[in-house]
């Protein structure tokens, strides 16, 4: 994915798609979501709800014969912490188990 951090310019229609707070039910206000990332077939948002103040991220994913897929999921972090987390390296097998034998090896002191 791309990323492309900045402010939407949702139009109404879309603004349906982004749905509503999971934590007290409110209709999201657009101007509070930002683009996280974006491709051809997804887009991440993140968005502030006006009425609680939870964060929430949000997919939005275009499937086979152009049906939309919308997941909403309450977050904790801030959407400058994502876009940090996404430039990080992936974890591999071999930091897995370079991991498991210092917790292996710290356990047996």
């Amino acid at each position: 994915m791309n990323t492309e951090f900045g402010k939407t310019s949702l139009l109404k229609g879309e603004m349906n798609f982004l749905g509503r707070c999971p934590a007290c039910k409110a209709v999201f206000c657009a101007e509070k979501a930002t683009i996280l990332q974006k491709d051809a077939q997804q887009t991440l948002f993140h968005i502030d709800c006006v009425s609680c103040k939870s964060s929430s991220l949000i997919t939005l994913s275009i499937g086979p014969m152009h049906l939309l897929t919308s997941i909403i999921v309450l977050t904790d972090l801030h959407k400058s912490d994502i876009v940090s987390l996404s430039k990080a390296h992936a974890v591999t097998s071999d930091d897995v188990l370079v991991l498991h034998k210092y917790l292996k090896s710290s356990q047996s002191k």
